[in-house]
Formats: structure tokens, sequence, C-alpha cells
């Protein structure tokens, strides 16, 4: 069964919520998943997310026009890893997070710099405690007076406790200022 991801970008109008446009991208073994958009000062849409290929997954920006077409589609295909968020620095590039993983699948949560072109200036990799085999990601990016904060989740591969949980200040160019580092033990199931 073909999987089409829909994606739907809605405006608000007054009390009611209607679409602006919606655009579909169909998926089989190759194409894009998105998991954050931001709007940029000219009124186009930056999204961010994978761009799938077969077992294979890239880091994948896209803006679009406020109509939904394409303006710029820039897959990263050196590494394999997930844009989960990202914002617009004031000097008009872009910082995403979400994870870069390495062929024996252990993937490490990752902050990502690119211009608007969508050209990677550079990306850092974070870990939080990183005791034996583990797993971890970045999420819920915030940028705050020349600092850029996120959190990491990291686990073990098999996702058994205890889990770590950091919260990252690092300055414009992916530098550690801070971090707030907490362990859990969650319970497998709740």
């Amino acid at each position: 069964m073909n999987k089409i991801f829909i994606l739907l970008i809605l405006f608000a109008l007054s009390i009611s919520i209607l679409p602006a446009w919606i655009r579909s991208y169909e998926r089989v073994d190759e194409g894009p998943s998105f998991y954050s958009v931001c709007e940029m000062e000219d009124g186009n849409l930056l999204f961010f997310g994978t761009y799938w290929h077969g077992e294979s997954f890239y880091p994948l920006l896209m803006i679009t026009d406020e109509y939904g077409d394409t303006e710029l589609l820039a897959i990263h295909d050196s590494i394999w890893g997930l844009l989960y968020d990202g914002l617009i620095l004031p000097d008009g590039n872009v910082v995403a997070c979400g994870q870069s993983c390495n062929a024996d699948d252990s993937c490490i949560a990752t902050l990502w710099k690119f211009n608007i072109e969508g050209e990677k200036l550079w990306s850092r990799r974070y870990i939080v405690v990183g005791n034996g085999e583990f797993w971890s990601y970045a999420r819920d990016l915030y940028y705050v007076e020349d600092a850029i904060y996120f959190f990491v989740h990291e686990s073990s591969i098999y996702w058994e406790p205890p889990a770590s949980v950091g919260i990252f200040k690092v300055d414009i160019d992916g530098s550690i200022i801070d971090t707030s580092i907490r362990i859990y033990d969650f319970p497998k199931q709740l």
C-alpha cells in the first residue's frame, strides 16, 4: 500500500481555521518526511525533516513560497540524519537539531547550522552521559539573547532505563556554554 504524506499548512482566520493550501508528497521507499516548520520574514516557509531513500535517511531543508511551491530543496546525503526542529537566527542563518546516525545504527543528538541557501556550515554532536550503547536525539530549539537552547534525550539502544535528559545552552557556533543533566530511572511501561 502506498503511503501518502499530506502536508497541511493552516492559517487562522478569525475564529475558524481554514487551509491556505494543501500539498501531498507520495513516499513508497523514497521521499520526504517533515517534522517542523517556521515562517520566514518574506512569508516563505522553511521546513525541517528527513529524506528517506530505501533504508537510508538524510537531513532535509525545504523552503516553499506562500502557496507551497518549492523554492529550495537541500538534501544532505553525506550523513544519515533527521532534522526535528529548527529556527532562523538574526543573522539569517538557520540552526536545526535532531540526530545523526552511523552505519551501525548508533544515533547521536546533533545540531546543524546552514546558510539560507541550505549549505551546511557546521554540525556538532552532543552526548548527555554516553554510557555503553546509547541512542540520543535533540528537540525543541530556542534562541534567546545570543544563545541557543535545546533538549537532548538519551537512552540505551534497547530503550531500557535509566534515561538521561540534558538541557544544552550553546553559542551560535555550537560551543557549549552550559548544561543541565538529569538522569531518570523511568519504568519500562507506564
